[in-house]
């Protein structure tokens, strides 16, 4: 027996002979059959069917493994998991939403799915509210918080899509979207003119409307009009939303072209104060009252023999389908106006036209005045300054004759001060020559000679 144990290498343990399966991170959408997915999710669309009087359902197989554990856990699975509710014997969740969540649930389960990282991918408002709502629903924290920043991001940097999020919250109820999404479409008045603010419930249009600035262009009014043009007469609050919608502190002016559907309306609700407001909105329009006859506020009742005989109540052709009568826009289209009011708008639109033709007719009287002024004075100022120019000028003339007189005169004196300067001149010289003929040394001897002569003769 050798005294020594020869090394054992303990690296030989074999390898793996088989061959690695190709695998996938988990997701819920995976088949279940490769997920090994342990729940369902069954989401229901409310007040939807298929057809069959059944409502549209979808299936999601999810694991209770990532519903239930962090990073992005839900607080409605993880507490229905750790207790003994019916739905846990089943192994099935039913859901009961509205289509816009429906559509928005698989980005909410690729959030649960997600890391840490992970953030939701949310594309527009009516999403941003569903996983806003279907988060608070089921506790997911993260997600909920997600929606947030992202409505706040889109809505300071686009406060247009205001319209869309005051529309989809109303749908979920949820008043804190409802109230900023309010304010803001209120701020931004033109928003009104949006069609997505038209279907909604009176309700959300007040809220909207009370947010609003006192309009003195006249657009407001319009969007209004608009609005309860389409409601209609067939609506329980209809009453109190042209009430409440025709405020004057809020419609403080009403525009040419919202004024004949607000006045069928306050016609048709009994609303005096907007029915004086737009008579007199419509005759102050009375160039296009007295030009176009056939004006949307002198439409006509047509007599029961004209609808017997009009195209549109004609028996139709056989073999033709009858095509379906679509909804107006305006229910108050086709409403005539009372002759009473057509005859009182057309006698303010008189008065006015009466009114403006005095008014111009005043104004080209004074102008007249005023051009005739104008021109008087301004003849008065001419001649004025004619005078003004020739005294001027005449003044100056002789202002010049007179220096020139007193430049000859200057020039005169100027002249004999010369020469009597001359004379003198001529003086001073004649005596200078005299006397110096007198001291001259011819002049000695000959003095001499002169004295040496009278001498001899004396003696």
């Amino acid at each position: 027996m050798s005294m020594f144990l020869e090394p054992v290498d303990i690296d030989d343990f074999g390898t793996w002979e088989q061959e690695r399966c190709a695998t996938s991170p988990l997701s819920w959408r995976l088949p279940a059959s490769e997920s090994l997915a342990d729940w369902k999710i069954v989401v229901k669309v409310e007040g939807e069917d298929n057809g069959t009087g059944s409502q549209q359902t979808k299936t999601y197989d999810v694991h209770r493994c990532q519903l239930a554990v962090p990073p992005h856990e839900s607080n409605y699975f993880a507490a229905l998991f750790r207790n003994s509710f019916n739905e846990s014997t089943v192994r099935e969740t039913k859901l009961q939403v509205k289509a816009s969540a429906a559509e928005a649930f698989p980005l909410l389960l690729d959030f649960v799915y997600g890391d840490e990282d992970y953030e939701l991918e949310i594309t527009s408002a009516p999403q941003a509210v569903a996983l806003r709502w279907l988060s608070n629903y089921l506790g997911i924290r993260d997600a909920f918080e997600g929606a947030n920043q992202w409505s706040k991001n889109e809505l300071e940097q686009c406060p247009k899509s205001a319209p869309h999020f005051l529309r989809e919250a109303g749908l979920y109820g949820d008043e804190k979207m409802i109230d900023i999404a309010a304010k803001i479409c209120g701020r931004r008045s033109l928003d009104f003119e949006a069609e997505v603010l038209q279907p909604l419930p009176p309700s959300l249009f007040r809220r909207a409307f009370d947010h609003c600035e006192p309009c003195k262009e006249g657009t407001l009014s319009r969007a209004v009009a608009k609005y309860l043009g389409a409601r209609g007469d067939g609506d329980l609050e209809a009453r109190d939303s042209a009430r409440e919608l025709t405020r004057q502190e809020k419609l403080q002016r009403i525009s040419p072209e919202a004024a004949p559907t607000l006045l069928k309306i306050a016609l048709h609700f009994d609303l005096p104060d907007v029915e004086a407001r737009c008579v007199e909105t419509a005759s102050e329009s009375w160039q296009g009252l007295l030009t176009e006859p056939n004006c949307q506020l002198f439409q006509r009742q047509p007599s029961p023999s004209e609808q017997s005989h009009s195209p549109a109540s004609s028996n139709p052709e056989p073999g033709t389908k009858k095509r379906p009568r679509e909804a107006p826009q305006n229910h108050f289209a086709d409403t005539p106006i009372p002759e009473a009011v057509q005859i009182r708008i057309l006698h303010d639109a008189l008065r006015n036209a009466t009114s403006k033709h005095d008014l111009l007719d005043k104004c080209l009287r004074s102008e007249n005045t005023w051009l005739h002024k104008s021109l008087h004075e301004a003849r008065s100022e001419h001649e004025t300054r004619t005078r003004n120019t020739r005294y001027e000028h005449e003044q100056q003339m002789r202002k010049t004759r007179t220096e020139h007189e007193q430049q000859m005169r200057n020039e005169r004196t100027e002249v004999a001060r010369i020469k009597a300067e001359l004379e003198q001149a001529k003086e001073k010289a004649i005596r200078l020559r005299a006397s110096f003929l007198c001291h001259s040394p011819r002049s000695l001897s000959l003095g001499l000679r002169s004295s040496k002569g009278s001498n001899s003769s004396s003696c």
